[in-house]
């Protein structure tokens, strides 16, 4: 989990894509195998106190999303 306070969910949107393209350059080698990998990202944006269970879930429903999208995907919860 990342939390970012004091940002708009665009401002975060941007920031994760940059995130997730730096790490899908990353090259790893295992013996005598590379590989990259990469990772999806839901995000979800609270300007109220709501419950933080309430909050994960609508991040979850987000994450799911991108997972369905495909690779190195950020989606935002509406």
């Amino acid at each position: 989990m990342v939390v970012f306070s004091d940002a708009t969910p665009s401002v975060i949107e941007s920031k994760m894509n940059d995130i997730s393209t730096a790490f899908l350059q990353i090259n790893y080698t295992v013996g005598k195998q590379s590989f990259n990998c990469s990772f999806s990202a839901g995000l979800a944006s609270s300007t109220h106190h709501e419950k933080l269970s309430e909050l994960i879930s609508k991040v979850d429903t987000a994450l799911y999303k991108a997972k369905d999208e495909g690779r190195s995907k950020v989606c935002v919860h509406d």
